[in-house]
Parts: C-alpha cells; structure tokens; sequence
C-alpha cells in the first residue's frame, strides 16, 4: 500500500524548503505565499468542476495578519504580460495558513499544460513562488503537490513537488505515490488512441482494420443565441461554449463527449471569400479540453474543420500528410467528417490534428524538452514585414496605436457581408480586409522601432503556437538574421538543413506555391533547443495545391505543371528568393540532396497510393458538393475520378490526375538533369525576365513577365515603383488601357515596359483575321468571340511550341487558321524582343515579394480563386 505523507499545514519543516528554493528563486516579502498544489488536469475531488486549479497556501505561522494579493500575477509558461495572466484584484488577500483555490474560467483564464510552468509574482514583479515545469509524468488523475519530508519525519529526500493520486485541492497536500509513466510513453499511448478514428498508422499508411467508415458525423449542441452568433459574425472569430459531441459512424453512436468545450471559425481567405460568397461550411477550429482538462476526442484536445474552399476533390489535404508520413516529415493525421450544429448541417469537412499539441510535437519530433521546444506560425501578413512604401510609413507614425490591432480577432472587425455569387464584389472587399490588416501591421512594426522579429512575434504575426515564452528571443534573432534580413546567407547553418531540403522537394513536387517557397505563407518554424540551430519547418494548408488557384497569376496557373524543379518558385527567382536563394543557389551539394530527395517523394506516387486516392474519392463522392458542375455525383466522378491524365487540365483542376501528369514532368526533368540533357542546362531567369518558365522551354524568352523593367530605359529610375501598373489584369487591360487611377500617372513609363501592353509591347497573336475563304474565319462565324484568349501568347493557354495545353482550349483549335499570327495558329510569328540575357545582373529583378508587389500579388491571386470557386 502505498504511503500518505501529510505536507505543508504548517510547521517548521516550510522554512527547510524556503532555504532550500532561495538559491535559485528570486522571491518577495510575501514568499510565505507558496503555490501549493496544481492540478493541470482538474480533479474529481473540489468544486472547480473538472477544470484546471492552482492552490495556494500562506504558511506564515508568526502573524495574525492577511498577506494582500493586491495585483498580484498568477501566470504560466507563457509569462506575466501574457493577455491570460491572472491580476488579482484590490481586496484579495490570503489570512496566514489559509488555503485559496483558483479555478480555471472562474478565475484564471491560462490552460495548465502537463509540462507547464505556474508562477506567482508581486507588484514589482519579483517571484513569490513557482511550481518549476512540471514533469509531465504524473498522468491525467494525479495533481502536482509541494512536499517537505521534514514534516513527516523522513530522512534523505529534498523538499519539493510530486505527483500525488490524492488531490486535496482546500486541505492539506497527502502525497500518495502513483506509477509514474514516462511522459514520452504518456504521449505515444495519447497518439495511439486515434490510430483506428483517422485510419492512418504513423508511417503514413491506411489502417486497414479501423472500424470506422472514410465518413463520419459529427454533432455538437450549442446554445441557439450562440449558434446564431457563429453564424451572424464568423469574421470575429470568436469562441462560443458548446455542450456535448456526438460521433455517429454509419448510423451508430460511437462516442459522445458530455464536459463540452468551445468552437470558432478561423481562416483568412477561405473564411472571408467564402462567407461572402454564401458558403456556410466555413473552417472552425474546436477546443475539446476546454471544460474538462482529460476529455479529448480520440486523443485529440484541439482540431480543425478545415473546408474544401478552392479543393473541388476534397482530397488535397487527406493526400499531402499521408505523404509527409511517408516521407518522413512532420504531418497531421485527418479525415472526413459531416459537420452538425444542433442537428443542422453545417458542411463537408477533412477533420485534422492541431499541430501544437503535445503528441503531435512528440511525433514529429521525437523526444524533447518542452522548455527548449517552440512552434511558431507565419501569417501573411508577416511575409512582407520591412517592405513598406515611404508612405505607409508616414502614415503609421502620424496614426494612433490602434487598441484592438485590426489584425486581431473580436467584434472590432467588420462584419462580412453576403452577396452571393458575386465574385467581383467579394475579391473588392477581401482586398479592403487585407489592407486594414496590413495598415495595422505597418503601424505595429513602427511602435516596435522598425524590428521585423520584434514586431511580428509580439503582435503574433509570427505566432507562438506551443513553447515558452523563453524562445521568444531566439524565435526573433533567426526571423532578424535570416527571414528579414538583406543578406541572409547565412540561413543554410540555423537550420536543419535536411528537413528544409526534405520541405523544399515536396513543395516543388506537389506545386504548393501558398507556402514558404512562394509567398511566405502556411508554414510553422519549429525548434527543440531553443534555437540551437535546429530551426524546422511544419507545413500547413494544401488546399491549392496542384491547382488552378496555386495563387500563381493565372496564366502561370495554366502550365503549372511544367514549373521546373530547379526554379520551384512561380514568382521569384531560386538565386532571387530569401529561403530557396541562400540553400541551393551556387551550393552544388545542397542543389544534389534536393534533386535527391526530389526523386525520392516522386518515387511514393505509386500506383498503389493512387488506388488508396480512387478508392477515398469513391466512398466520400455522395457526400461532396460539387456545385460548380452540376449536382450530381457522376460529375464528381467523371472529373475527379477519371483513371485517364489526358484532359486534367480543366477550371476544375482534378487532382489525382493533375498528380498523376506531374509525377511523370518531374521523372522526366530528373532524368535529363542526370544525363545533362535539360533545356539551357536547367538555368532559367530572373522573375523579371522569366515568368513562371516551362522547363521544356529552350528559349527562355517566350515567357517575360509584362513588368520586366528596361534598365536602359531613360526614365527607368523612377519608374521602378511603377511595375504594378503594367500587369495584365492587374493594373493594365488587355487592350493597354489602365485600369487603376492611380496608375494614369505612370503613361511616362510606356517605353520603360516592352513586354506589357500598357507599355510598347503590341500583342497581335490574339487578333482575329476574318476570311471569306474560310467559314470558321468569318465574322459572325464564333472563332472572333472567344477563341482570342486561346490564341494569345501570353495568356498562357498556348505553350511555347505552338501546343493548345487547356481544355477548354484544345476546343479552339478549328480556329486556328483565323489567328495567323499566333504560334498556336497557322503561322508561327515571334514578336521582336529586346536581346536581354537571363543572367543579367542589371536585371535581377525585384527582391522578393515587396510591399506593393505582394500586395497586388494577393488582390490578383484572390480575385482567381474567387471565380474559380464560382465557376
């Protein structure tokens, strides 16, 4: 049986811990207030209702008189200025041996994790008592409980906290000895517990044995005002409680969570744009744990509904983790799920793990330290920090420190409105959102003194998901020296170089241009030595993936396949990009292990995983919503499940097959880079000189970008800024014609831009000829209507060889004779180019992404997406 030892009621063996504390604790007048007991994962015994609690305990023993908690912080890992820290209010006090317990909701509002730390400073902020990080050990029953062996009696052991199966949250501590279990044990059995419910094993493969269907229910009950705020104000993303959830796997009940917990929506584009347009299954995020510490679902405290928005197979996120398992990288296990509100139903979703969570660091990971251990999450509006227009920055030094920032969640955000449908509208009001975010993140760099790392990590740009608020300084330091710095060649030795060559191929591969290697957006960084040059890289959102709305321009979207392995990058340049420049540019044994590594995730497209993607489509096809065709699952099938490469390129992007027809461009771009044999010997130009370039290409100037800029132009100077203004679509119209007011202004810069037609360039591949020799080439005859756009050589439907590569214009082809002067018509004409190397210095183009260029990148690539999504 094991041994209850009473501790801590008082009495002469408290000032043997004290001394023993003060060599390494900086303590107040009041270090007779001990944090005592803390329970990180309720208890049954107390009445804080299954909650959190923290006891403390004032052993002063030579006064009558209150010790006074008067503001007073009571805090976790997370520190005394986080925005969950608990002030105690004027009046508290705590009378000498008194017990106080605090509850989690009713007092405290920071969740005790298992290896957290609980500390107690006074108004000068000096500590006053702190539990130290618990071990994590104890299991889910047991409370973590101050000892001192002097009170019993026992002879050897130092003062201290243990785990006890005996809270006595309000009484005297009892230490009774549990079976401690390792906490990497504790872990794993936490992981193991959603083998059957994700039907996934950790090396990424299908749990065959799950009893479960690919497609379970999920309802939760919540209160209707509630529910009728979720719905009114999504763009708050602001928590409502629910009160039970219930899993139904085909037609039976099979668990039910009675403690409830908590549930918000949470997105940027995917939750703005679609709201706008009507969608009502809307990305949540869900906190099961909320209520009661122990309660999960299957293992998991925190999840994701993550929505299908821009995935018209349902598929791209289920296929990207199991193929990070597979290889080796950190991934988060998902599956599909229908949503119920109240028995309503809310939408089709792929259910996934919260990357933060401690198993999950565990699996990813492997064993670590949680005091040295970080994730910290990039937002978009992170990716371009510094890179701000003079104006902007005079702007936000005459504004006022804005309380709430924008940028944060709550009701100080703008309702969104619906119109549905209407795609034009929606992109014009995500674009206003986007910039009220960036204003606000401008004015936050200037109230930080102009420090990029400073700035982002406080504001939580750059958020820290897991870890102590001790990895702040060095998560700061690398974004400083190696993310925002103008010479950050030295990024290859902060990281594990590996894993990012590892991150960069599968990137390449799966054309994931919504990421680190693009735009900066959608990814974590991640250490488990506090910054030791470990730093790694956890991805996040696959839903454009292999894609029409890769948020690529679109006419890069239309040959996207093409990208070449060597210059993954649809917008910059490998040399010119600050992560894909300082790793493979000019480093021929980092260039060789990412080709390597390139090959070796291709290799997992096998046919075999292909199958497991044909059979998942074929079980969830009668439960997805493919409005964009027509209602009817035949269409879903005949799309996306097609075993045929040939037609993949459609509005609809099919996904299994668009894969299928990339795994065989990569084979081919690995075998002539190993025989030598690749085009211009795989070097390809700046993004200003070639945009998005198809590695077939031996050109190299088939594909200039409209606002390559003319260094030999004599105003080119000052025309620099102007850029924007040039692009198709963006600040130009296809006929030369401005479509930006602001950008009238620019008219003096035509002869610095030769390739836009806003510039000197003349675009005659899309001018229709009439003919009367001809039936198809007569006016009148359908070719002048809407073939143009397939004829046009920068339009992207036509591939440099002359090949119609999009469906829907392969349907055009009949009309090639009335466009002579396309390469796709009957004759073959080239427009004049200037003769500009690709490797000119003098034209290394932009440097990556800055503040307008990224900007408009963003307006441009959501305006896509949207009418995309429509149809």
């Amino acid at each position: 049986m094991s041994k209850a030892k009473t501790c801590f009621s008082g009495g002469q063996g408290v000032h043997v811990l004290l001394i023993l504390l003060a060599s390494s604790l900086a303590t107040s007048s009041a270090s007779n207030v001990l944090i005592n007991e803390v329970a990180y994962k309720g208890s049954t015994v107390g009445s804080c209702d299954g909650e959190d609690w923290v006891e403390l305990f004032n052993n002063d023993s030579s006064s009558s008189t209150p010790t006074s908690l008067d503001n007073y912080i009571l805090h976790d890992d997370k520190g005394p200025a986080d925005d969950k820290a608990y002030i105690f209010p004027t009046g508290v006090s705590i009378a000498p041996g008194e017990y106080k317990v605090l509850c989690k909701g009713a007092d405290f509002a920071f969740g005790i994790g298992s290896t957290d730390t609980v500390t107690l400073v006074d108004t000068n902020g000096a500590i006053v008592s702190t539990s130290g990080s618990l071990p994590g050990t104890g299991g889910d029953s047991a409370s973590y409980a101050l000892f001192d062996p002097a009170s019993t009696g026992e002879i050897g052991n130092e003062a201290g906290y243990e785990y006890t199966s005996t809270p006595t949250p309000g009484e005297a501590n009892v230490i009774t000895a549990i079976e401690q279990i390792s906490r990497e044990e504790r872990l794993e059995a936490q992981n193991t517990l959603g083998r059957d419910f994700f039907k996934m094993n950790d090396d990424g493969s299908r749990r065959t044995s799950s009893p479960f269907a690919d497609v379970v229910d999920i309802y939760l009950d919540v209160e209707t005002t509630d529910l009728e705020y979720l719905k009114t104000f999504p763009g708050h993303e602001t928590y409502v409680p629910f009160t039970q959830v219930r899993v139904v796997n085909e037609g039976k009940e099979v668990e039910k969570l009675v403690y409830g917990g908590r549930i918000r929506t949470k997105g940027f584009r995917s939750l703005m744009v679609a709201r706008c347009l009507g969608a009502s299954d809307l990305p949540h995020l869900i906190d099961f744990n909320r209520v009661n510490s122990t309660q999960t679902l299957f293992g998991v405290e925190r999840g994701y509904f993550r929505s299908h928005f821009g995935d018209y197979s349902c598929m791209r996120e289920h296929a990207s983790h199991r193929l990070n398992a597979r290889f080796g990288l950190p991934f988060l296990r998902t599956r599909h799920v229908r949503l119920y509100l109240n028995s309503g139903y809310i939408g089709f979703y792929t259910f996934t793990e919260a990357p933060e969570l401690d198993y999950v660091m565990h699996r990813s990971f492997g064993a670590f330290d949680p005091a040295e251990t970080a994730l910290y999450k990039f937002k978009i509006i992170a990716a371009s920090c510094g890179d701000y227009t003079s104006e902007e920055l005079e702007t936000a030094k005459q504004s006022p420190v804005p309380d709430p920032y924008y940028f944060k969640r709550g009701p100080h955000r703008d309702t969104i409105p619906v119109e549905y449908g209407n795609a034009e509208f929606c992109s014009n009001w995500f674009i206003g959102q986007y910039f009220k975010d960036r204003m606000d993140a401008v004015k936050g760099y200037v109230e930080y003194n102009e420090d990029c790392g400073e700035a982002m990590v406080e504001l939580g740009l750059v958020d820290r998901d897991y870890g102590s608020e001790t990895t702040e300084a060095s998560a700061k330091a690398f974004l400083n020296d190696h993310i925002y710095a103008e010479d950050n060649s030295g990024l290859p030795d902060a990281i594990d170089i590996d894993q990012w060559l590892k991150n960069f191929a599968v990137y390449a591969v799966m054309l994931n241009m919504d990421s680190p290697i693009d735009n900066l957006n959608n990814w974590y960084i991640a250490t488990t030595s506090n910054g030791n040059n470990d730093w790694r890289i956890v991805q996040w959102d696959h839903n454009t993936i292999l894609s029409r709305n890769s948020l690529c321009s679109s006419k890069c979207d239309l040959r996207l396949i093409y990208t070449p392995i060597l210059s993954p990058s649809c917008t910059t340049a490998m040399e010119d990009h600050p992560l894909l420049g300082p790793i493979l540019s000019n480093n021929d044994e980092n260039l060789r292990k990412y080709v390597e590594y390139v090959e070796e995730f291709n290799s997992l497209l096998t046919d075999d995983f292909f199958q497991e993607l044909y059979d998942l489509g074929d079980s969830i096809k009668q439960f997805v919503e493919y409005p964009q065709l027509t209602a009817e699952t035949a269409d879903y099938e005949s799309s996306e499940l097609s075993t045929e490469i040939e037609g993949y390129n459609t509005i609809y992007s099919p996904f299994i097959r668009i894969l299928r027809a990339r795994k065989e461009q990569v084979e081919q771009q690995i075998k002539e880079f190993k025989a030598g044999t690749l085009p211009r010997d795989g070097i390809y130009g700046n993004s200003q000189v070639e945009q998005c370039p198809d590695w077939r290409d031996p050109n190299g100037m088939n594909y200039v970008a409209e606002d390559y800029l003319d260094e030999s132009c004599s105003f080119a100077a000052f025309c620099g800024e102007a850029q924007p203004c040039f692009v198709s679509g963006l600040g130009c119209s296809s006929d030369g014609k401005f479509l930006i007011p602001e950008c009238e202004q620019a008219s003096l810069c035509g002869t610095c831009f030769p390739f836009s037609p806003c510039g000197t360039f003349e675009d005659k591949s899309d001018e229709f000829v009439a003919s009367t020799k001809k039936s198809e080439c007569k006016e009148g005859g359908g070719c002048e209507i809407d073939a143009g756009v397939c004829f046009s050589e920068t339009a992207g439907h036509c591939a440099f060889d002359g090949e119609m590569i999009t469906e829907e214009c392969k349907a055009k082809t009949s009309c090639s004779a009335c466009y002579p002067q396309s390469r796709c018509g009957s004759i073959t004409l080239s427009p004049d180019t200037p003769d500009i190397p690709i490797d000119d210095p003098t034209n290394s183009g932009r440097s990556i992404l800055p503040s307008l260029i990224q900007s408009y990148f963003i307006i441009l690539s959501t305006t896509f997406l949207v009418i995309s999504y429509i149809g």
